[in-house]
């Protein structure tokens, strides 16, 4: 189903993966993220989770697994002190609050709860800023009208560790793998 290795996914670390379909074409890109032994978040754009979650369910069936849409909020801090202001803002109003860093930014995770004594503070940025982050850094933005056209390699996946060529077979796998090897 993905591109990354989720063996290889230890503690609290994460990956980039694209999940693709029998062609090798990119479904959407998710972050995976182990935060328990035996919970793992994946985070993806709203447009698609419908569509993941059928085609997760299908597979899901062999290996007493379940998925489900959680209802929490997301926030992408970026700037020289966004260490420092995931630790004031939000570290300290939710201590489950999940955080991915990478290079450029931070990605915090929070309840509902804590993502309203936030949105009283105004710190909430425009959605077109995130896009500019990402599209800055050379992360990919699947959304529904891209799912299905692009190869993983086309969207920086490699470069972003997002793919292992090492790992078992997953569905799209020998597209993926051709396009590496022509």
């Amino acid at each position: 189903q993905l591109t990354c290795n989720m063996e290889t996914i230890k503690g609290n670390c994460w990956s980039w993966a694209a999940q693709a379909d029998n062609k090798g074409k990119t479904i959407a890109i998710i972050r995976v993220y182990f935060f328990d032994q035996k919970k793992v978040l994946m985070l993806t754009n709203k447009s698609l989770i419908d569509k993941q979650i059928e085609v997760f369910n299908t597979y899901s069936i062999f290996h007493e697994v379940q998925f489900s849409e959680k209802d929490c909020s997301i926030y992408e801090i970026a700037g020289t002190s966004k260490t420092k202001w995931y630790a004031e803002n939000i570290a300290q109003q939710d201590n489950r609050a999940i955080w991915l860093e990478t290079k450029n930014f931070i990605t915090a995770i929070t309840t509902k709860s804590t993502s309203n004594k936030l949105e009283n503070r105004q710190y909430e940025q425009s959605h077109n800023i995130n896009k500019l982050f990402y599209i800055i850094n050379g992360y990919p933005l699947i959304d529904i009208t891209h799912s299905h056209k692009f190869m993983p390699q086309s969207l920086n996946m490699e470069s972003m560790q997002g793919i292992d060529y090492q790992k078992g077979c997953y569905i799209g796998q020998e597209g993926i793998a051709k396009t590496k090897y022509r």
